[in-house]
């Protein structure tokens, strides 16, 4: 009598295991399929440079490298150790051509050979002796629609990171429809025009915005702009990005 007693508290019990398990398994489930999944916006900031003066390679007075992270003009032997923070270039051809343009696709830009210009041939200062896997790529072409100089001095004040976005999404159409990046490899500018504002774009990642103010087109000549540069919290980090987006002032 003893032993079936026993027999059916251990069938109670082991009847109670198992609906413990099951309702925990169950409860789990019913969790699993309440949790989702939280989407974090994308913190943006729009930093303003205005009147940078680069000068092609026989100007005394400005250098021909921009540095997009602090807006600095960089003259020759100031790049050294810091080849992944400089972002464009501007020289004249051998010719007479200006070029507005990215370090790692200078070379490529000019259809004319340079022996003699120091931007590039200069040792060890020169784009030619640069480290590759350093330099910066880029593309710059004209917005269509036109974006006008009113429409840049309102992002330029406003510094509003969706104005921005659409502005640049607006004037960047594929089949009709805004892009948020650059997508047509176009790595530089063939003598700028002052007046004419540009979409820019650095390692097909960091967004600009460009107006250009004054182009003098000579081997001691200089070009004048104001740019706005957007910077991403998720670019932080990344190789591509950190060097070149302007860092958040609090």
């Amino acid at each position: 009598m003893a032993k079936k007693f026993l027999k059916k508290i251990s069938l109670i019990g082991a009847c109670i295991i198992v609906l413990s398990i099951s309702f925990s398994c169950k409860k789990d489930k019913k969790d699993d399929r309440g949790s989702g999944t939280t989407t974090v916006v994308d913190e943006k900031w729009i930093t303003a440079y205005k009147n940078v003066t680069l000068g092609s390679q026989g100007n005394p007075n400005y250098g021909p490298f921009f540095k997009p992270q602090t807006g600095e003009v960089l003259k020759l032997g100031e790049t050294a150790g810091i080849e992944e923070f400089v972002g464009m270039v501007f020289f004249r051809s051998a010719g007479d051509y200006t070029y507005f343009t990215f370090p790692a696709d200078a070379e490529a830009a000019d259809a004319y050979p340079h022996p003699t210009n120091p931007i590039f041939v200069d040792n060890p200062n020169g784009l030619n002796y640069w480290p590759q896997p350093k330099m910066v790529n880029g593309m710059i072409t004209n917005p269509s629609p036109d974006i006008s100089m009113v429409t840049f001095n309102e992002l330029a004040t406003s510094l509003d990171a969706a104005k921005f976005d659409q502005t640049f999404r607006n004037s960047n159409l594929s089949g009709g429809k805004p892009q948020e990046f650059l997508a047509y490899k176009v790595s530089y500018e063939l003598n700028p025009d002052a007046g004419q504002v540009y979409l820019a774009q650095f390692n097909k990642s960091v967004r600009a915005i460009i107006l250009v103010k004054n182009v003098v087109s000579a081997e001691k000549g200089s070009i004048t702009f104001d740019i706005l540069i957007e910077s991403r919290k998720s670019y932080e980090k990344l190789d591509l990005t950190k060097n070149i987006q302007p860092k958040k002032v609090d």
